[in-house]
């Protein structure tokens, strides 16, 4: 085995085989530092660093939902939210692990009322375990708690992705009013409103305790109201027909609705703006509020709406081109 050659410029060595390399035939800057087997060549100075991809690297964040550890990319959860509250209790980028939500000991603990099983069907969205995801495999449980997750968090892209399947299932009208009150969704509302006026069935002890005794009064008094408008449709022998069978069949649609619209005015324009500011954006940034504000709201609506003010007579709002309109803002 021949001797390594040594120069003022590079060291190269020749394990396997006796070979000549003329040092006029390498750059300068080449400097040999091998192994046993094969010659390596380095750069002379300080090696060149790495950068970045700028999409495709990404860095975890530690969420502590009821003693439990989640560590996902933060990718998503960064650039999917348009609320500027939920963005900002991220970690910085870089940060050390004495942060909270940089490490297990430091993790972010997660406010607000959101269940293991919540934030696993919302992560599934986020980051799916199956390639491609399966989303009409999702039970209407899990959609639930996916709508419920991205509206707390400011994701409108899922949240409306959530209101499109839950659209599709054959929700009961106190499920959808339930959820249209809790994450303010107005058309819920109204057609849940439109299906307890037409069922045929009167509301059960528990279904008056679930809408609230205001809300009731008002789909009885819209019942009432309809069958009234159709006496006629049932032989002139008062609401039922001669074979003592009721129906809401061949009530009016347009009616119903532009009846519930007027009944349930000051609640109606009050989950309109609610859902609004779900998709109100500012330079890419959307005004996200709150579900407990929300939900508040909704209550202190109802607070005030005594059984006298309901009882009386509603106050008729002027119709312009099919369209009632209250004050400043018009109801569609």
């Amino acid at each position: 085995m021949a001797a390594p050659t040594q120069t003022d410029d590079l060291v190269l060595s020749e394990p396997a085989s006796s070979m000549s390399v003329p040092v006029s035939s390498l750059p300068e800057e080449i400097v040999s530092s091998g192994t046993e087997s094969t010659p390596r060549l380095e750069a002379r100075g300080a090696s060149v660093s790495p950068i970045r991809n700028t999409r495709h690297y990404w860095e975890p964040v530690t969420l502590l939902v009821d003693a439990q550890l989640f560590k996902v990319p933060r990718y998503h959860l960064e650039k999917g939210s348009n609320s500027e509250d939920f963005r900002s209790r991220l970690p910085p980028p870089d940060s050390g692990p004495d942060i909270d939500g940089c490490s297990d000991k430091h993790p972010l603990k997660l406010e607000g009322d959101i269940t293991v099983s919540e934030l696993e069907s919302f992560l599934e969205m986020l980051y799916p375990s199956n390639i491609p995801a399966n989303m009409s495999s999702k039970t209407e449980k899990e959609w639930i708690a996916i709508l419920k997750v991205s509206t707390l968090w400011g994701f409108p892209q899922i949240r409306r992705l959530a209101i499109k399947y839950l659209t599709s299932n054959d929700m009961t009208a106190l499920t959808k009013i339930q959820l249209a009150r809790n994450y303010s969704i107005p058309r819920w509302l109204r057609s849940g409103y439109v299906e307890l006026v037409k069922q045929i069935e009167t509301l059960k002890i528990e279904d008056v305790e679930s809408l609230g005794y205001p809300s009731s009064i008002r789909i009885f008094r819209v019942r009432e109201q309809m069958i009234r408008r159709h006496w006629g449709s049932y032989g002139g022998s008062g609401y039922y027909s001669y074979s003592n069978s009721f129906s809401t069949s061949h009530w009016d649609e347009t009616q119903v609705r532009d009846a519930v619209e007027e009944e349930f005015v000051g609640e109606l324009i009050d989950i309109d703006e609610r859902a609004a500011t779900y998709e109100q954006t500012m330079d890419g940034k959307s005004v996200v509020g709150d579900v407990d504000k929300c939900t508040e709201a909704h209550e202190q609506t109802c607070a005030t709406s005594s059984l006298v003010e309901i009882l009386e007579k509603p106050k008729k709002k002027k119709k312009k081109n099919g369209v009632y309109v209250s004050g400043t803002r018009t109801e569609l």
